[in-house]
């Protein structure tokens, strides 16, 4: 659910970086915040779709997920 508004940031900055005098800070901040826009889109949609789904469930393996690299970290120290 949030590879592709990752995705589309990635994208959007990469042609940010190529724009001469573009401010990066400021494009970064903009394609940011439209990602969490979408990504909360994405989670209203999906919540009122889908009758059966456990919310609390999908919330935490949501964070669960976008953590991955985080805990992974963690786990695996050197």
């Amino acid at each position: 659910m949030c590879v592709i508004p990752n995705l589309l940031l990635a994208l959007h900055l990469r042609f940010a970086a190529r724009r001469p005098g573009a401010g990066f800070f400021v494009s970064f901040l903009v394609g940011e915040i439209v990602k969490l826009v979408f990504i909360v889109g994405l989670l209203f949609v999906i919540v009122r779709e889908y009758d059966d789904l456990h919310t609390p469930s999908l919330l935490i393996g949501l964070a669960l997920a976008t953590q991955a690299l985080f805990f992974w970290g963690f786990w695996k120290k050197n």
